[in-house]
């Protein structure tokens, strides 16, 4: 019986020295005009490869938002989205520790349409 403790104990200690550490990854994301933040904006992070989502999340109420994933050691993009927003999209080469993106700053996508003739 204490071999089968002892085997159990040595497979929790190698399981839990190859696991693979969950990091954090954050921001704030506010607008250009007025620096206030912007709620529900979407920010995911993409494969840099072949653009699969890796995950996603939504800001909140004070613009902030955050990740809990594995290391990533491949390069990645994080793009945030919001409408009437111009997309931003930063390349990271890996996510391998917590890393704080600071404040992501989206300008206004301000169309001015043609005229219109009413007739």
């Amino acid at each position: 019986m204490s071999k089968i403790y002892a085997c159990i104990i040595v497979l929790f200690i190698y399981s839990n020295a190859f696991s693979q550490k969950v990091v954090a990854l954050t921001g704030k994301v506010i607008e250009e005009s007025n620096k206030s933040a912007i709620q529900s904006a979407t920010v995911y992070l993409s494969n840099a490869k072949d653009s699969t989502v890796i995950d996603y999340t939504i800001s909140d109420k004070n613009g902030k938002f955050e990740f809990k994933i594995k290391k990533i050691n491949t390069p990645v993009f994080l793009k945030v989205s919001f409408v009437s927003f111009e997309d931003f999209k930063l390349a990271l080469n890996s996510i391998d520790q917590d890393k704080d993106i600071g404040i992501i700053t989206l300008k206004d996508a301000a169309k001015s349409l043609n005229d219109v003739v009413i007739k």
